[in-house]
């Protein structure tokens, strides 16, 4: 650009710095736009520019011809308590398999641990119980008899504790 605009350049890059978003939108769709420079149009083609999409703090952007998609990639405190209920129902029905339970067998499980995964125990309750057939849920040591196992979940421990029901 500088050959084309000489010593014009810092002013026409300012220009530039200042495009409405409209504009910057005609820029990435090949479109030339045209700013104005001590009073007098310049037209910018888009060769002229390189366009850097930049997603918004929080998002990611994915880029196809004529298409752009944002995705929040912020992780909210439901988010993060549902995914540790899912992490707290796969170590369920893998202690469930290690106890060789039958697939419709009901359980009543019971757990001890840290206190934001008994948090996640009591929002998520209906959630885990449904997902592993688990018909009595109890915040406390298992009692005798029960399939025992210790975890750690993203660095919290929880005890679990699995019992077949007659």
């Amino acid at each position: 650009m500088g050959r084309k605009h000489g010593r014009n350049l810092p002013k026409v890059i300012e220009a530039i710095a200042n495009l409405e978003e409209s504009n910057v939108a005609r820029l990435v769709n090949d479109e030339p736009v045209e700013v104005q420079v001590d009073g007098s149009p310049v037209e910018i083609a888009p060769d002229d520019v390189e366009v850097e999409l930049e997603p918004l703090e929080g998002y990611s952007i994915s880029e196809e011809p004529g298409l752009l998609v944002g995705v929040n990639t912020t992780i909210t405190e439901d988010l993060k308590n549902e995914g540790l209920a899912r992490d707290i129902v796969r170590r369920i029905q893998a202690l469930r398999k290690e106890a060789d339970f039958e697939i419709d067998d009901e359980i009543e499980t019971y757990y001890i641990g840290d206190a934001v995964l008994e948090e996640v125990f009591a929002q998520e309750n209906e959630y885990i119980a449904a997902e592993t057939l688990s018909m009595i849920v109890v915040k406390g040591d298992p009692p005798e008899g029960t399939h025992v196992e210790e975890y750690k979940i993203e660095g919290l421990k929880l005890k679990l504790g699995l019992k077949r029901i007659p």
